[in-house]
């Protein structure tokens, strides 16, 4: 057993993307069997989002629901096609990340164990697995716009084309990808090789395919401000000053630096190489940069509150600028298969932790029983044509509950169709709009939901029916 357990792990290391392959296979069946069914906030955004291929959509650039819209389509609005595309893209971030440590690591086991660093960093390992979306895109982005600068390629051409088209992905991901891209390219003018790619004629060609790729969104973006921008609000909460901002910022930095930096030293007690070239300088002078330049860009935008998870794909190559600089010796791999090991378990406490989590934390998937709340409708055959609610969360668990229901989210000057609507809202007291909804229909079933344990109303639903002309809400 002990030895074909040796050969295992042996053929593992010798075979990287076996490896990064089940990681994939891991995480996307312990999303699927050993956590809650129901979804966290970005995915049941997406089952409202993604139901419809449109220019944009609230609060974040299109790409990520555009993908999602097309797993829809083939494997239906179910949670196999969220984890599908999700940890696809997450699958795509690790071994393009490992592709950069090959490059910039002198040995192989260096560039596993600068891979495998990820883990130690929570906002990677376990946020990303936890319920983002677009941050994951914006990493794989940022991923493959660094890899694709520092590589060379036999046709020029081909090099400017493709780039413009990985950055135009890059602006569709997330809004924080931009803060990356300044960053990038603010480095690369320092460093004369890659100076000169940036000053070549054939540069028109990236700008143009930047254009193109981007232009339906920024078109709509332009006309729809108010609705692609909601989110910005979060950036300057009036309990919070400018201070805050920085403090914040400083904080996030340190939590996402420290950590990783600090272990890593602890299992490598190597000398360290200093390597002069064109992409190490670049390594190098962009980790540098990083705090000045985010400050100001963070001062100037009048930025009062900034959250770690922000920083994925600004400070992802962190652990290269550990490893990068390591000299092997006899003893690497003997520590690279220890920090290899610990990085694994590391990584295994955290879905631990997310599925514990989905069953036991105290959140509102305790307080709101929306698979109980489904059945009742359900075993009484009770129709349910139209979802109605003002939470992202209740709409889209709500949505897999009932897929033949149309979803809407509620907004001033929302027209509700004839039919039998499930109103669903979150709090202690009911809504303005669901008020006004009620008073001009016949209202069939009004019920306040409480927590079980504490006996609190944490939400309310009414189940309407409308059978007069479709019905605006003021």
């Amino acid at each position: 057993m002990t030895k074909l357990a040796t050969h295992v792990k042996t053929y593992l290391l010798n075979n990287p993307k076996l490896f990064f392959l089940l990681f994939f296979v891991i995480t996307f069946l312990a999303r699927l069997c050993f956590r809650s069914s129901l979804l966290e906030l970005d995915e049941a955004e997406q089952v409202i989002w993604a139901q419809q291929l449109l220019s944009g959509y609230p609060n974040q650039p299109p790409l990520y629901s555009w993908l999602q819209y097309l797993l829809f389509q083939l494997l239906g609005v179910n949670l196999i096609s969220l984890a599908l595309l999700k940890y696809s893209l997450l699958l795509g971030c690790v071994y393009c990340y490992y592709l950069i440590c090959k490059f910039y690591c002198s040995d192989k086991l260096l560039a596993l164990s600068a891979t495998a660093a990820w883990s130690l960093i929570s906002s990677i390992s376990l946020d990303l697995l936890k319920d983002n979306t677009h941050s994951i895109l914006a990493l794989l982005t940022a991923c493959i716009t660094w890899y694709w600068f520092i590589t060379n390629t036999k046709s020029p051409i081909n090099w400017y084309l493709r780039l413009g088209i990985i950055i135009g992905f890059g602006l569709l991901s997330k809004f924080n990808y931009l803060l990356f891209l300044t960053l990038f390219l603010i480095s690369v003018t320092l460093q004369k090789e890659y100076r000169l790619k940036l000053l070549n004629r054939r540069v028109f060609f990236t700008i143009l395919l930047v254009i193109i790729t981007a232009l339906p969104y920024g078109k709509w973006l332009i006309h729809n401000y108010h609705v692609g921008l909601h989110a910005v609000y979060k950036l300057a909460p009036e309990q919070k000053t400018l201070f805050d901002g920085f403090i914040n910022l400083l904080s996030a930095s340190l939590f996402f630096i420290v950590p990783v930096l600090t272990i890593s030293y602890l299992f490598f007690p190597l000398p360290f190489k200093i390597k002069r070239s064109a992409a190490n300088d670049l390594l190098l002078h962009y980790h540098i940069l990083y705090f000045p330049v985010i400050v100001f860009i963070v001062l100037s935008a009048g930025v009062h509150d900034f959250e770690t998870r922000w920083l994925i794909p600004i400070l992802f190559l962190i652990p290269l600028v550990f490893f990068s600089y390591l000299k092997p010796n006899a003893s690497l791999a003997i520590y690279s298969k220890r920090f290899i090991l610990f990085c694994l378990f590391v990584q295994f406490i955290f879905l631990l932790i997310l599925s514990y989590r989905s069953y036991f934390g105290h959140n509102k998937r305790q307080s709101i029983p929306i698979v109980e709340i489904a059945k009742t409708y359900k075993t009484n055959a009770q129709k349910i044509d139209f979802l109605v609610s003002d939470s992202h969360w209740l709409l889209g668990n709500m949505k897999l509950q009932f897929k033949n229901a149309q979803s809407y989210l509620i907004n001033q000057g929302i027209t509700i169709p004839s039919g039998a609507s499930l109103l669903l809202w979150e709090g202690q007291t009911m809504p303005y709009w669901a008020e006004q909804l009620i008073k001009q229909a016949k209202p069939t079933n009004i019920h306040w939901i409480r927590n079980k344990k504490t006996d609190r109303i944490v939400a309310g639903q009414a189940l309407i029916n409308f059978n007069v002309p479709d019905k605006q809400i003021t």
